[in-house]
């Protein structure tokens, strides 16, 4: 697993991160836009041992929130916001709301690399492919790039809380060159330094992160 690209030491100006777990993505169940689940009790404890990492990277109080409409986005920044990670009112935003997946949303990994074994090659490579009655990439970017680009001008620092293919999606928008270690859900972040005119990269913040490298796995929705 690759490590983290540390940039420099100083606090980004703003993070998008992904949301803790819920029971489906225990059960290696996609969800996608179409369901609305709240965080698992085990999906809690991670984003508050990823809320103590974030704090050694000088996250703290000063920072904004911002999240998807979706239910486990907004208890990801809720838990964040109780461990001093951010503070004041949480922003909700639908555009980063995860992608619909159609047809395979409720179904298990296993089911899916049966049923659609190239979808799931791309899928498992990093792409974003195309989701059966659902979603386009194309369609993703369009919704995206607009807010995205109103969030990168804020002058405040910001934390954003969003789903892991549009994570996949802001870094095609972005342009962040080299393989992407996307790390155990909250456990990956996009990194934007200030003053370096939009320089980002991807770290991963995994509970395994011993030495700020490291990391779990996972491919989960």
């Amino acid at each position: 697993m690759s490590r983290m690209v540390i940039v420099d030491d100083r606090p980004p100006g703003v993070v998008f991160l992904r949301h803790g777990a819920t029971q489906w993505n225990e059960e290696l169940r996609w969800q996608g836009g179409e369901v609305d689940f709240s965080l698992s009790q085990s999906g809690r404890a991670e984003v508050a041992e990823l809320s103590r990492r974030l704090r050694t990277y000088g996250l703290d109080e000063s920072y904004s929130l911002v999240s998807s409409t979706m239910l486990r986005a907004v208890e990801t920044a809720e838990v964040l916001r109780r461990s001093g990670v951010g503070s004041g009112p949480i922003r909700r935003i639908k555009e980063l709301r995860e992608v619909h997946v159609g047809k395979l949303s409720g179904m298990t990994e296993d089911e899916i690399r049966e049923a659609h074994p190239v979808l799931f090659a791309d899928w498992s490579s990093g792409k974003v492919p195309y989701y059966p009655d659902g979603e386009s990439i194309h369609q993703l970017i369009a919704r995206l790039t607009p807010r995205l680009i109103e969030l990168l001008r804020q002058d405040k620092p910001l934390i954003v809380i969003s789903h892991k293919t549009v994570l996949r999606a802001i870094r095609l928008i972005i342009g962040v060159p080299g393989p992407i270690d996307e790390g155990h859900l909250s456990g990956v972040a996009l990194w934007t330094c200030p003053e370096s005119s939009g320089t980002a990269v991807w770290r991963n913040l995994g509970a395994q992160d011993a030495s700020r490298g490291g990391g779990y796995s996972d491919g989960r929705l």
